[in-house]
């Protein structure tokens, strides 16, 4: 008889059969309650019992009748899993947490691993989140090697949602990101933070980023390559906050060079992102200067286009002028009304 009964648990642990059909067939056997049994070894509850249309038809064994099948009844706690929870010091569960429990398939077994880390005191909503997030206890153990050894339940849970990583944290660590806290982690990984982009930017001497920096730059797209072209192209070092304000207002390297190439006298990285601001084109301003305006200046074309100064209207002033006027004067035009 024990035999057969550890034949079936060896059928349960590889697959072959459910717990449900488990249970079945140990009823046949007699001898004990099977639900102890599968509890015991770890697969009670199984999968969201339910009343099936019919009884279920568990595969029989050599030697063995074949069992009627067994109905479970809607919200019904399995003694076993109660029994087992009381051994290891959960008594204080009422029937709808044990109910809640069971469909969220919080076993015996991993509650006795829980405790014996320590991790006591957990609420049945502890325990529903720590189970569907996936917090195993290895994952405990992997975080408390890695130093984080007093952290609460709503810390794990918190890194287990945003699917922090053990191996995520030491790589990070390895990148000169030290005294990483929950915090920190958490919000390097909703921006997804890529840690390749860390290790490009030390590359360009960008050595002490800090989380927010990171993060930062990480939300706007700022990557090291549009950091590294922008500072070939504008010939100018820039600081991070600089380089996130070219990103956000549509400063690329290929508007850069052609702006350049235009040899406008005041012409810097704060100038063009006023360029890209009041939404003045490369186009826009190759028309200005071929139209041979004095003293041309970068400031000159974003006062055009702040003013909504078009082409045409500048090229007939210029004509009706004898080719001789000024960018301040044909603005002036404008704000009386002139032009």
């Amino acid at each position: 008889m024990s035999e057969e009964r550890n034949q079936i648990l060896k059928m349960l642990a590889q697959g072959k059969i459910t717990a449900e059909e488990a249970m079945t067939l140990l009823d046949a056997l007699g001898g004990g309650e099977p639900e102890t049994a599968v509890a015991e070894a770890g697969f009670w509850p199984p999968s969201a019992p339910q009343r099936p249309s019919r009884p279920p038809n568990p595969p029989p064994l050599p030697g063995l009748p074949s069992p009627p099948g067994r109905r479970f009844r809607e919200n019904r706690i399995s003694p076993a899993f109660a029994t087992a929870l009381d051994k290891i010091g959960y008594r204080e569960f009422s029937d709808d947490e044990l109910w809640r429990l069971q469909t969220h398939r919080v076993t015996a077994g991993y509650l006795r691993q829980l405790k014996e880390l320590g991790v006591n005191d957990l609420t049945v909503e502890d325990l529903v989140k720590f189970k569907d997030h996936g917090v195993q206890p290895e994952y405990i153990q992997e975080l408390r090697g890695l130093g984080f050894t007093e952290l609460t339940q709503r810390q794990i849970i918190k890194l287990a949602i945003h699917n922090v990583r053990p191996d995520y944290v030491q790589r990070a660590r390895e990148l000169g990101l030290k005294d990483l806290t929950v915090d920190d982690l958490v919000k390097l990984r909703i921006h997804n933070v890529d840690l390749n982009w860390v290790k490009q930017a030390k590359t360009l001497g960008l050595t002490d980023l800090s989380v927010k920096d990171i993060t930062q730059l990480a939300i706007h797209d700022v990557t090291p390559e549009f950091i590294q072209e922008m500072q070939a192209v504008s010939g100018e070092d820039f600081s991070l906050k600089q380089a996130i304000q070219l990103r956000i207002h549509g400063v690329r390297p290929k508007f850069v060079r052609e702006i350049k190439s235009l040899n406008l006298p005041d012409l810097n990285l704060r100038q063009l992102a006023k360029m890209r601001i009041h939404g003045l084109t490369a186009e826009f301003a190759r028309e200005v200067v071929a139209l041979s305006l004095r003293n041309l200046t970068a400031r000159d074309l974003i006062k055009m286009a702040i003013h909504g100064l078009g082409i045409e209207e500048m090229r007939q002033a210029v004509k009706a002028g004898g080719g001789d006027v000024t960018a301040a004067e044909l603005i002036a035009m404008r704000i009386e009304g002139n032009l």
